[in-house]
């Protein structure tokens, strides 16, 4: 916007060439001035001078006839007495009054006798009035040519008697240039006149219409030139000028209010569209996977909130592009140490089930050994039964149950070794669960499946511990049974003599440990359904853990293909955590 004081546009008109000189208004009017002037003068002044041409000659004819008679008065006595020398000097007389206009007299005597001859005329007309002469004396008439100027006038006494006659003519040439040339003088005086009131008139109109036409004309250059500055002294006048002038300022104004306005257009324009290219420049480098793309050019006015919202949008994205592959390093770490302590404790829980499986079919051929030593006893009780009769008939059947108690002996022996390997199990297998259920809360989310089942293997393996405790127990009673039974038996053995006697109390003994070994049967063949279900259910868990590990490979595969992607993308300086970076803090 221009901010220049305005210019006063100068009274005067600028250098212009011829052409724009006589087309110029004031021209045109002083020239029509002129032609109307001309038109309205020329007749009059045509007109005026042939009047005063008639008036002249007019004049003049009455001047030369009143010479003419004045001659003839003049020379009236001299003729009659015929002094020549008395006319022509008369004549002469007459002839200097009259000036340039004289051109020949001449006159003659009644007698025909010349008296005088002045000045020169061609012969034709000579004679011509020579003639007209003869007649005049003849008849005493007066004669005057067509044009007025050849005289012939009778010379009469006072009495009328004729004397002579007087032949005058007269050159209205000398007149008629006189005419002429004053009229030629105030034709021209009048055209100087008309020539002084044109410059008059053009210098009026130049001050009163020119000058102030030119400061108009002017002040619309300086608009078709874009300048709206003019100041015009014009403005005040109450004419046609005045209210032009005032037009023009209001125009000014307008104009000037609207080439601020598409100047303030422009500016937001160009604005606009730096800030445009701005955007699209760094929209593109984004496009690109340049998250370090910044439009550090401030821009003016209400563009300068969208830079700023652009460049918090791009460092929003790259933060949060920066945690998107910080996490997902972490995720692709912990997957790598979830599959790891999977694996291990899948390692494990496979080696558990098999322990089971070993420690299932130990509990079953302990229950086959415990039912046999069950119908051992049962048999050794019919033997009792049958030796309180045959004791004293057969002493081998001593010997035999002797041995008999010594095999149940053995076998209550290995039935306490099962059952501490069913113990240390049991121990191994809720240490495992313990083991579980850390490795559990260090996976944190992803291990909240591993810690239900780390906690219901931990659940089993106490179960577990319970039922061999309680095995142990009854194994350890049967034990002590069989013992006492054994010491009988030796008793019997060494003092056969005392074990009719105690037949009794040893066959009620033996139905006692037979009872009993019957039910450490029924015992041991539930712990070996427990047995079976704690493998089936390991093995389950072997299965859901194996899937488990199928998705946590599939999980760290993701956040590879997560890294991978997000590392195309250009962080500049702000380089995001790698994963090995990430690995090595977890």
């Amino acid at each position: 916007m221009s901010t220049s004081k305005p210019k006063q546009v100068a009274p005067g008109v600028s250098a212009v060439t011829s052409k724009e000189f006589f087309a110029s208004m004031n021209i045109r009017i002083a020239a029509l001035v002129s032609l109307f002037s001309l038109i309205v003068a020329l007749p009059i002044g045509i007109l005026a001078g042939g009047r005063l041409e008639v008036q002249s000659m007019d004049a003049l004819r009455t001047l030369q006839l009143e010479l003419t008679n004045l001659a003839a008065t003049q020379v009236e006595q001299p003729l009659k007495l015929g002094f020549s020398g008395t006319v022509e000097k008369r004549l002469n007389y007459v002839i200097d009054r009259a000036g340039d206009s004289f051109a020949w007299t001449k006159v003659i005597k009644s007698d025909g006798v010349v008296m005088a001859d002045l000045g020169t005329l061609d012969d034709s007309a000579k004679a011509t009035l020579e003639a007209e002469a003869a007649k005049a004396l003849e008849t005493g008439e007066f004669y005057a040519s067509a044009d007025g100027f050849s005289l012939v006038q009778p010379v009469t006494s006072k009495k009328g008697k004729i004397r002579g006659v007087l032949v005058m003519v007269w050159d209205p040439a000398p007149v008629q240039a006189k005419v002429t040339g004053a009229l030629i003088r105030d034709a021209l005086i009048a055209l100087g006149l008309m020539v002084v009131s044109l410059g008059i008139c053009f210098a009026i109109l130049k001050r009163s219409l020119g000058n102030p036409m030119a400061q108009l004309v002017k002040a619309l250059e300086r608009i078709d030139s874009g300048k709206y500055d003019t100041r015009l002294s014009l403005s005040s006048r109450r004419d046609e000028l005045g209210r032009m002038a005032r037009r023009i300022l209001t125009l000014q104004d307008t104009l000037r209010t609207g080439q601020q306005a598409s100047q303030q257009r422009e500016a937001d324009q160009t604005e606009l569209a730096h800030a445009i290219d701005l955007l699209r420049t760094g929209l593109g480098q984004l496009a690109d996977q340049n998250l370090s793309a910044r439009i550090e050019h401030r821009l003016s006015g209400t563009y300068e909130p969208l830079r700023a919202d652009f460049n918090s949008a791009i460092a929003s994205i790259a933060q949060a592009m920066d945690k998107v592959l910080g996490t997902a390093g972490q995720i692709l770490t912990r997957s790598s140490n979830i599959e790891s302590g999977a694996g291990n404790l899948n390692d494990r829980i496979q080696s558990q089930s098999e322990t089971l499986e070993q420690i299932s079919g130990a509990l079953t051929q302990l229950t086959a050994s415990v039912s046999a030593a069950a119908e051992g006893a049962t048999h050794v009780n019919d033997l009792a039964h049958r030796a309180v009769t045959d004791a004293r008939d057969n002493e081998q059947v001593v010997e035999k149950a002797i041995a008999a108690m010594t095999e149940i002996e053995e076998s209550a022996g290995k039935i306490e070794t099962i059952i501490a390997v069913i113990d240390d199990i049991a121990f191994q297998t809720n240490l495992l669960a313990l083991n579980a259920g850390v490795e559990a809360a260090r996976a944190g989310q992803a291990g909240a499946g591993f810690a239900v089942v780390a906690s219901e293997v931990r659940a089993l393996a106490q179960r577990t511990t319970d039922a061999a405790t309680e095995v142990k127990a009854l194994i350890t009673n049967a034990t002590s049974h069989i013992q006492n039974g054994v010491e009988e038996v030796n008793n019997t053995g060494a003092a056969l003599t005392h074990v009719i006697a105690s037949l009794g109390e040893i066959s009620s003994r033996i139905e006692a440990s037979a009872a009993s070994f019957a039910h450490d049967s029924q015992k041991l063949s539930q712990l070996t359904g427990d047995l079976s279900e704690l493998g089936q259910t390991t093995s389950n868990n072997a299965t859901i853990l194996q899937g488990q590990v199928s998705d946590v490979e599939a999980l760290r595969g993701d956040a590879g293909s997560l890294n991978a992607l997000v590392g195309e993308f250009s962080f500049g300086d702000a380089v995001p955590h790698s994963i090995d970076d990430t690995r090595d803090a977890a």
